[in-house]
């Protein structure tokens, strides 16, 4: 009676997974369901096994089915006995991710005083190798009515190549879970505007972008004085060093905004009044 009660539940389990599928697809479903055999075990959950296919219309998008390793338990409604079996899912190709426009271009003023950015995150400092260092606070100053700024101070070693940065950098997206993400649309805008100052020499202004994926983001190169200066730089003058795959720019993915240090040795740099602009 058991077996039977079983059965039944997971009859109605594949039933309601077919159906969901034509309901969400269509007349696509039946090519689905043929091609992962939706018919789902009862005795041990099969490991993950995903299948794609692509439409008619498109290349790009398609469907990814699959079967979860864990097993999943469900009542059954018509007893008090339970029964084990895989969990269908279903999931549109690759990840997915969020473009959520930039309402007034402002990414950091530092009048709140604090290290968090007009989207809430939280600036950071950025060493890589350990003989580069790195140190960023909020401190009065600034230039005309500012009350704060961000001071960067660090090292970084003569010789050094990219790979050991020193600098800041703040978040325009994040994560949310391994296929989800969100992600800043600057479309609206034409470039990005900053004030700098701090130790005489070169200084790398990166934005990086959610397609690119090999550390290869797209930077532009400053000039750095022992006085403020406000530098005014159209997204065209971005770009990608050159030691990983080209990306096309398009505006709708920024992940971060990061300067680091393009000179051999100790380094102080005061940054303030970070905005996109469109005018």
């Amino acid at each position: 009676m058991a077996h039977r009660q079983d059965t039944m539940a997971l009859e109605r389990l594949r039933t309601s997974s077919k159906d969901m599928l034509q309901w969400i697809f269509g007349a696509q479903a039946n090519s689905v369901s043929t091609k992962t055999s939706l018919d789902l075990s009862i005795s041990s959950p099969s490991p993950v096994q995903p299948w794609e296919f692509f439409n008619q219309n498109s290349v790009q998008r398609g469907l990814i089915v699959w079967t979860v390793p864990d097993s999943i338990c469900y009542k059954d409604s018509y007893s008090t006995s339970h029964f084990v079996a895989p969990i269908l899912l279903v999931s549109g190709c690759g990840p997915r991710h969020e473009s959520i426009p930039m309402i007034d271009g402002k990414v950091d003023n530092f009048e709140d005083g604090d290290i968090y950015n007009s989207l809430g995150f939280t600036w950071e400092s950025v060493s890589g190798g350990a003989e580069a260092d790195a140190t960023i606070f909020v401190e009065a100053g600034g230039i005309g009515s500012s009350r704060y700024q961000m001071t960067v101070g660090g090292m970084r070693p003569f010789g050094s190549g990219g790979e050991l940065v020193s600098g800041a950098r703040v978040k325009l997206g994040q994560a949310l879970d391994a296929n989800r993400s969100e992600v800043t649309n600057v479309t609206a805008y034409k470039g990005l505007e900053f004030r700098l100052q701090g130790t005489p020499g070169s200084f790398i202004v990166q934005l990086g972008t959610e397609i690119i994926t090999d550390f290869d983001y797209c930077n532009a190169y400053v000039e750095v004085t022992q006085e403020w200066n406000l530098f005014r730089i159209p997204f065209s003058q971005f770009k990608q060093e050159g030691f990983g795959q080209e990306r096309t720019w398009t505006g709708t993915d920024l992940t971060h905004f990061a300067v680091y240090s393009n000179i051999f040795g100790p380094y102080t740099i005061a940054i303030d009044d970070v905005r996109f602009y469109a005018d």
